[in-house]
């Protein structure tokens, strides 16, 4: 009887119980999913200077970049998920409606876009893009040419705390969808050559580097990742004629959120057209602490100015500036802004002592899917599941009453997945609703739920998967307000650590003045350039 690889986290948590067997293994280690996008991804931030001679190609490959990269990210994941259940003679097990994994198994493709098909059960305008997408940019471009009538100085769109925060709230948000660009493109988008041979040769790169982990992709594979990536660059050259209907001037400011937004991106991209500035904000805080491979893909194009959190967190973000400037062959002057976040203020200022460690919530990380988290930040569901079940019991039977705090919007957030090996299992539950129960956090991925955590100046114990790589001079702060648990992968490519550290570290007391001093250095501090950004928006 075949083996089965179940790589769908619902099944697994429906059948958790048989699954997480003591002779559980996964028959992938976790560096066949990083490096060969790594690599790629690397080999990627060198095109826009490959392409200087070539504008109108090198906007559109800059405006599809986040998207495309999102895409390759979860074809990749998913297809060494079936090349590996092939050379070990595996059964795929998975539902129905993970389309992907279908389409890579029987090595039949259509038009599909990982990232296209989440926008459509997204917006219900681009469910019937020939009139219903029309209809609803007409009307909402029509709100935005009252906007700009009425706000002629500055406008915000993808809008994130810190966005708010520096622009006093959001009268000025533009309330724009996906389906307003897609309503402007032709109606038939035929590839140019040129699009076509940059397709092939970003198809060649990615296709090399799975082969140099031993999964290479068949012929029909190597022609649905091509056609993806054409597909992209179409609309790359089509949304960079993008049009608000009251023009931008040159005096105008626009503020916006994650670059990742590929609406944001391309708004962006009309008001720099036109003359205007565009100043991004970052999200989280934890992205200044890590390596993380996509982040200047994803977080710098079409920005003037981009504004962080702390002076210690703009000074990152400034070597990497720098190094994505003489990678992409462009003059580095982007402005590098210490905004201050007053919201992690706002938590440092409403902490209270605690007594002793009971209570220990444990935070999660979000299960993925098929949209995958690579290079290097997350692992797989699976994986990560039977980890997560192992600490979770580990720290019950510690004594510890235990909540495992799921992420609220993640996929299947309603499934039950840890209610067995916690206290308590929260699956619906936002972070601040923690801050007054919890005597200590334990984590396993740092995200802004991390940073958070940090600033209730109560125990936090890291474990530090090695997958995400942490920045030295972050570790090395970290480790003297926090606890760090290194972890690694054994032979059965699963995650392991010294569980019994985990429960000491939440035992250790915490260096309060250690802890501010990271918070103020990497969160709340700020620059005068942040004061100039404000006289913007009091004009």
């Amino acid at each position: 009887m075949r083996k089965r690889l179940v790589v769908d986290f619902r099944i697994a948590a429906a059948e958790r119980d048989s699954l997480f067997s003591d002779d559980f293994r996964w028959p992938v280690a976790q560096s066949i999913y990083d490096d060969p996008l790594r690599e790629f991804v690397e080999w990627s931030q060198q095109l826009p200077a490959q392409l200087a001679d070539r504008p109108e190609l090198r906007t559109a490959y800059e405006l599809i970049e986040s998207d495309l990269l999102v895409d390759l990210a979860s074809i990749v994941g998913a297809w060494i998920d079936v090349s590996a259940a092939r050379q070990q003679d595996m059964e795929l097990t998975y539902n129905s409606d993970l389309r992907l994994y279908g389409m890579l198994q029987n090595d039949s493709f259509g038009n599909f876009s990982p990232i296209g098909d989440a926008r459509v059960a997204g917006e219900t305008a681009l469910r019937n893009p020939a009139r219903r997408a029309s209809r609803f940019a007409k009307k909402t471009l029509g709100r935005l040419n009252t906007r700009f009538r009425g706000s002629p100085n500055y406008l915000s769109i993808s809008a994130n705390p810190l966005l708010l925060e520096l622009t006093g709230g959001s009268d000025n948000l533009l309330r724009l969808a996906y389906a307003d660009v897609a309503a402007q493109r032709p109606t038939s988008m035929r590839p140019t050559q040129a699009v076509t041979d940059l397709s092939v040769e970003i198809q060649h790169q990615l296709s090399t580097e799975l082969a140099k982990v031993g999964h290479a992709p068949t012929p029909k594979f190597n022609n649905y990742i091509s056609s993806i990536v054409a597909d992209h660059l179409a609309n790359g050259i089509a949304d960079q004629q993008f049009t608000l209907t009251s023009k931008p001037s040159s005096s105008m400011t626009l503020f916006t959120g994650t670059g990742g937004s590929y609406l944001a991106r391309t708004v962006s991209h009309a008001f720099q057209k036109n003359g205007a500035r565009v100043v991004r904000t970052t999200h989280g805080g934890d992205t200044s602490l890590f390596a993380d491979p996509l982040w200047q893909s994803i977080e710098l194009p079409f920005s003037d100015t981009y504004v962080t959190f702390g002076t210690e967190s703009a000074e990152e973000v400034s070597r990497v500036t720098e190094s994505n400037s003489k990678g992409r062959n462009i003059p580095n002057t982007r402005q590098i802004v210490a905004g201050g976040s007053q919201f992690h203020q706002r938590i440092v200022d409403a902490t209270s002592p605690i007594s002793r460690v009971k209570n220990v919530y444990v935070i999660s990380a979000s299960f993925s899917g098929t949209r995958r988290a690579l290079p290097n930040v997350k692992i797989h569901d699976i994986v990560y599941m039977e980890w997560h079940r192992r600490l979770l019991k580990q720290l019950s039977d510690s004594g510890y009453t235990v909540f495992a705090k799921r992420h609220p919007k993640g996929n299947g957030a309603g499934i039950p997945v840890f209610d067995d090996v916690s206290s308590t299992e929260l699956r619906q539950t936002g972070m601040a609703s923690t801050f007054d129960h919890a005597d200590a956090y334990v984590f396993d991925i740092a995200g802004s739920a991390f940073i958070e955590a940090l600033c209730t100046l109560k125990p936090v114990v890291l474990i530090d998967i090695p997958n995400r790589r942490l920045i030295e001079k972050a570790r090395v702060q970290l480790e003297k307000c926090s606890v760090i648990v290194r972890a690694n992968f054994n032979e059965k490519h699963l995650v392991e650590t010294d569980l019994d550290a985990v429960g000491e570290g939440l035992q250790q007391p915490v260096d309060i003045e250690a802890r501010r001093k990271f918070i103020y250095d990497y969160l709340t501090s700020h620059d005068a350039q942040r004061d100039d950004l404000r006289t913007i928006v009091e004009k």
